[in-house]
């Protein structure tokens, strides 16, 4: 079974809102929720490249 094709980084809807969930959390200077929000960006985008999706 086949998996649909993940959008290109340019064009995927949940990289914004997960380096805007990061931003916010660093703002509000809690080291733990943007150590975890800066995990979640980088398990992103690590899918993106797994996928062959960056461009």
């Amino acid at each position: 079974m086949e998996h649909p094709a993940r959008p290109s980084i340019a064009d995927c809807p949940e990289c914004p809102a997960l380096k805007a969930t990061w931003w916010e959390a660093t703002i509000e200077g809690d080291p733990f929720k943007a150590g975890d929000a800066l995990v979640a960006v980088r398990r992103h985008w690590r899918s993106h490249m797994a996928e062959g999706t960056l461009g």
